[in-house]
């Protein structure tokens, strides 16, 4: 006698359940999350002395960037990045790691957007913790506009001293993309491994 044996594998999902179910009050709380965090870290950072909020006024001052500023504005973006990922991903309705993952790159992409409008929008921009965020290509780039705006009973620069302050910019301004870029990664990374997070409150 045949004997019957029910199927137990998963269903097909259908095309409105394989796409991603967007929240955005997930991806609003991962933006805040990792706003926040990323304000604490500049605080830290410009009270312990590896950031500098004051732009040489001299000409003769150095111009070089510094590389401790450089890798905390690295380091406390990935940190950033990938705390504000695991939120929105935690509180993401998707179950799969594309649905978390994508949440988590909002996430990132809406902080990247709110930064860098802070930065352009405060006034004295390198002087501000708001300034600060966006990196330290904010210094670079304030000196440099120093150097070329002219100012009476103050020599002009030399032409090696322009040059050494463009390099700084561009040095900076490097740096600054690679922190994102690597901040883009670790929110996705974030993301998928929000899927712990929720396991364990869940199991609470």
């Amino acid at each position: 006698m045949q004997t019957y044996t029910p199927d137990t594998r998963p269903a097909v999902a259908s095309a409105s359940e394989a796409r991603v179910i967007w929240s955005w009050s997930a991806i609003a709380v991962g933006t805040l999350t990792s706003l926040i965090i990323q304000v604490m870290l500049t605080m830290l950072g410009i009270g312990v002395g590896l950031i500098a909020t004051d732009v040489p006024t001299a000409n003769n001052a150095p111009v070089a960037v510094s590389t401790a500023a450089v890798l905390w504005f690295i380091a406390s973006g990935i940190f950033s990045a990938f705390v504000g990922g695991a939120v929105a991903g935690a509180l993401s309705p998707s179950l799969s790691d594309r649905g978390r993952g994508s949440h988590a790159l909002a996430t990132w992409a809406l902080a990247t957007l709110i930064v860098v409008g802070a930065t352009m929008l405060t006034a004295a921009g390198g002087a501000t913790v708001a300034g600060q965020l966006a990196g330290p290509y904010v210094n670079a780039t304030a000196r440099l506009t120093t150097m070329q705006t002219v100012r009476p009973n103050v020599p002009p620069p030399t032409q090696a001293q322009l040059e050494a302050a463009r390099k700084a910019a561009a040095t900076a301004m490097f740096a600054s993309f690679i922190g994102l870029v690597l901040g883009a990664v670790f929110a996705f990374i974030g993301g998928r491994w929000s899927d712990e997070i929720r396991d364990h409150f869940a199991d609470r």
